[in-house]
């Protein structure tokens, strides 16, 4: 018999059992647990959706097909091309020309669009000679003129590869300066494709701060909307982004909730400004951070794409216009300075994450992203990639895998429905910015990352190579920031250029704009001609955090100490009595204060408290740690510390283990330090004990 003859057969036997209903399945897992509690299977996220311990047909199956409205499954029935999405990796460089040296090579070995990021100068509309030094060439591309422009795109096809570029909170003096650009090389501007996006309300929730009210910047984008629909219909110049909400700790119910308000609110301001909504719709982009809880971002992109098809539906868009164009990025939030190269693990399988979920273009984030400029290695890793997830794990063959899943189902509808109740919230109180104007984001955001911080410093969510698991031998790498030199030499160069500049009034239409910057017009003047700074507005900020921050300075700490005393802060596991019996309280004390950056040194098992004492004193650790049975801690802990104040021994003692209530009031009456189980808080422990021992200055 062959072998697919022999799987027939074997699944027609199989066909033959029942399906066991969840009243069966919950009765056998009762049995099986024995006593744990059934309830212990459910799990709460950050999101409040409770995952349930099974998931069955009946958890609202969807039967629908790739394209079907609302997009659920993806906007496309097929795949167009091998192509998966647009390889579109940020391109990070100081000045033009390194930049286009970068872009020329990335595009050589398989990029496929060109991803610009603008320096805090240049986002911001700002000259060079306008603004402090580190902000010129600050983690992106200082560019003021159509000279810029040339440089960064000599020897770049613009009508065959998609742009990127996230322009800030206006979009108008670079986009000016990119059409002058093809203008002036006779290059077209109706085969430009990709974006350039204005996101104010974006860049408000970061800075805090808008130089103009934002009926100035609503303007502009629906001016930029209406030339580019007849002069460039395939480029898309509004952005909303999600990473501000991600970068400050939301959750995905928020990222995705805040995000769709923010795009409702610039709908609304285009209608009312006569662009129509097909032009409008068209005109968006998305741009999602990808976090670590990998089914949860799935379903999170699923959402997304169910959300705003319904949102343009109920603006009276058409299915067609109903499509949401995504950008991915790995998340910021959850990478580390130390194991970095943990980083890469990270960034791999939140890129399989948007592989799964059909999004349409991705930046896979260098491991070394929190420590250092990009290296030529970190940046091949990256690139590397999405080679490996589009060619050898075949995502360029395959679309929205997770589709009938009855667990990414019941997810996407959870968070669907949650992001939408929150998003409501907004529109009562008027909008994302009169919601950002009371501190409505920004206290949801707020109390979610305090949960996710608790969380961390209590190791019930890990971050290997951080909080748990890490090397004590590792040191923190370097800096590679760019000579400086490099800014200041292109700050002359501007001032100089300012001194010779034609005093000409500026036309404000972006045709005659087009033309003027051909002549010499730069990124500020054409800044100050159109974005008047009347009242600027201001809000409190969402503060962009990373998730390890608070124990990488634990390490810091550690770090200075190392190099002020020549030697690393010591903790001395005293182990009194057989250590098999007791192990698991060593190995949590050693994994613990490794954490910290301390130096753990194990003892043998030290029959009486005196032996222990002895070896104490011939170490003279900053630290020790009694590890012994629980049951002879009330005997042991009176008897070291007597032994200990003797000799006048000044290390901090701890103890490994878990007292009751009434002990652990004796123990510190004794005076011990610190306790060290799995209930304690790792971080405020370890924080603690670095003051203690004159860590902290």
């Amino acid at each position: 018999m062959k072998s697919n003859e022999k799987f027939a057969v074997l699944f027609k036997e199989l066909a033959r059992f029942s399906i066991p209903t969840y009243k069966e399945w919950r009765s056998v897992t009762e049995k099986i647990l024995k006593s744990s509690s059934f309830n212990s299977l459910f799990t709460s996220t950050y999101e409040d959706i409770i995952l349930q311990p099974i998931y069955e047909k009946a958890d609202d199956f969807h039967s629908s097909y790739p394209s079907d409205f609302p997009y659920r499954r993806g906007t496309n029935a097929v795949k167009k091309s091998n192509k998966a999405w647009e390889i579109s990796q940020e391109l990070l460089g100081a000045v033009p020309t390194k930049v286009n040296k970068k872009l020329l090579h990335a595009l050589k070995h398989g990029q496929t669009a060109v991803h610009l990021v603008l320096d805090d100068a240049s986002k911001r509309g700002f000259d060079p000679d306008e603004v402090p030094p580190e902000w010129v060439g600050r983690k992106g591309v200082s560019i003021a003129t159509i000279d810029d422009m040339k440089e960064i795109f000599q020897g770049v096809d613009l009508s065959k590869t998609p742009l990127f570029i996230h322009t800030g909170a206006l979009s108008l003096p670079l986009f000016v300066l990119l059409q002058s650009y093809l203008k002036n090389h006779s290059l077209s501007s109706a085969a430009l494709q990709g974006t350039i996006g204005m996101n104010p309300l974006g860049m408000l929730s970061v800075d805090g701060i808008l130089q103009s009210p934002l009926n100035v910047y609503y303007d502009s984008m629906a001016n930029i909307i209406t030339w580019s629909k007849q002069n460039s219909p395939s480029l898309r110049t509004v952005l909303v982004e999600g990473h501000p909400f991600h970068n400050g700790g939301a959750s995905a119910v928020e990222e995705l909730a805040f995000s769709i308000a923010c795009g409702v609110e610039y709908l609304r301001a285009l209608l009312e400004r006569n662009v129509s909504i097909e032009d409008a719709a068209s005109s968006f982009s998305f741009s999602f951070s990808i976090g670590s809880n990998f089914f949860m971002e799935i379903a999170k992109f699923r959402a997304a794409r169910v959300l705003w098809a319904s949102i343009v539906e109920a603006f009276g868009g058409s299915n067609n216009h109903s499509k949401i164009w995504i950008h991915a990025r790995t998340s910021e939030w959850n990478k580390t300075i130390y194991d970095p190269y943990v980083n890469m693990i990270r960034s791999t399988v939140e890129a399989f994450a948007a592989a799964a979920s059909d999004i349409d273009s991705l930046h896979i984030s260098s491991f070394n992203e929190p420590i250092q400029s990009s290296t030529s290695f970190a940046e091949r890793i990256a690139r590397n990639t999405h080679f490996i997830l589009q060619e050898e794990a075949n995502f360029n063959k395959i679309i929205d895998p997770g589709g009938g899943s009855f667990y990414i189902e019941s997810l996407t509808d959870s968070l669907a429905e949650a992001a939408w109740v929150l998003f409501q919230k907004v529109e009562e109180k008027g909008g994302l910015y009169k919601a950002l104007q009371q501190g409505f984001p920004q206290e949801k955001i707020n109390k979610t990352a305090k949960k996710r911080e608790q969380n961390i410093h209590y190791q019930k969510d890990v971050f290997v190579g951080t909080n748990k698991y890490v090397n004590i031998q590792e040191k923190k790498w370097g800096k590679n920031e760019e000579n400086r030199s490099v800014y200041e030499e292109r700050i002359k160069s501007f001032k100089k250029q300012r001194k010779n500049r034609s005093e000409k009034k500026i036309d404000i239409q972006i045709d005659l704009l087009i033309d003027q910057a051909k002549q010499g017009l730069t990124l500020g003047m054409i800044r100050h001609a159109v974005y008047k700074e009347t009242p600027s507005i201001s809000i409190r900020p969402i503060l962009k955090q990373r998730a390890a921050a608070s124990f990488e300075k634990l390490r810091f700490a550690s770090e200075r100490y190392s190099l002020k005393n020549n030697k690393k802060p010591t903790v001395f596991l005293v182990n009194i009595g057989e250590l098999s019996s007791f192990r698991k309280h060593v190995d949590f004390a050693s994994d613990l204060l490794k954490v910290g950056g301390f130096k753990v040194l194990r003892s043998n098992e030290f029959q009486t408290v005196k032996e222990a004492v002895k070896a104490i004193i011939s170490l003279s650790p900053n630290a020790v740690v009694l590890c012994s049975k629980e049951e002879r801690h009330p005997t042991l802990v009176p008897a070291l510390m007597k032994e200990l104040n003797k000799v006048k021994c000044h290390a901090s003692v701890l103890l490994a283990g878990q007292p009751s209530n009434q002990q652990r009031r004796e123990y510190e009456q004794l005076g011990v330090f610190a306790f060290l189980n799995e209930n304690c808080n790792s971080y405020d422990v370890l924080l603690k004990l670095q003051k203690e021992r004159g860590m902290h200055s």
